[in-house]
């Protein structure tokens, strides 16, 4: 078919670039700013209760969690970092990096279960208070809309 990820790649960063009106950024604490703003946003968009859970599971059980779970975990926080700070695609990067998402649920639902296990009433404070959160933020985005 004559496709070239590394093409594409190079395109669309081009692309993005257009669309955004980029310029580059003036100063270092507004490069700091739009860098960590991007990654908490990302952050808060996948939950504090998924967040929380990661790191109170690697925190608490970093040497007993299989190997697979912790290197998920910080490869993805890794990753995370790397594209907040690398000054491209700010701006609506909840919808951007939505492919991450999978890697941060599937190493919380794995913590929650271990959770469970030992404090299941934590655990279930942990799915009440996700599902507030939800439903909190699906009333108010039906009222703006």
């Amino acid at each position: 078919t004559g496709f070239n990820l590394l093409d594409c790649f190079s395109e669309a960063l081009v692309n993005e670039k257009k669309q955004m009106n980029y310029q580059s950024i003036d100063s270092f604490s507004r490069y700091l700013f739009i860098s960590t703003g991007n990654v908490i946003s990302y952050w808060l968009v996948l939950g504090v209760p998924a967040v929380g859970l990661l790191t109170y599971g690697i925190k608490t059980w970093r040497r007993e969690l299989p190997p697979r779970i912790v290197l998920l975990t910080l490869s993805t926080i890794a990753t995370t970092l790397l594209l907040g700070f690398s000054s491209h695609f700010f701006l609506e990067v909840e919808r951007i990096w939505v492919f991450l998402t999978p890697f941060v649920i599937v190493p919380s639902a794995f913590i929650l279960a271990r959770v469970y296990e030992q404090k299941p009433r934590i655990a279930i404070n942990i799915l009440v208070c996700s599902s507030i959160i939800c439903f909190l933020l699906k009333m108010k985005l039906s009222l703006c809309f």
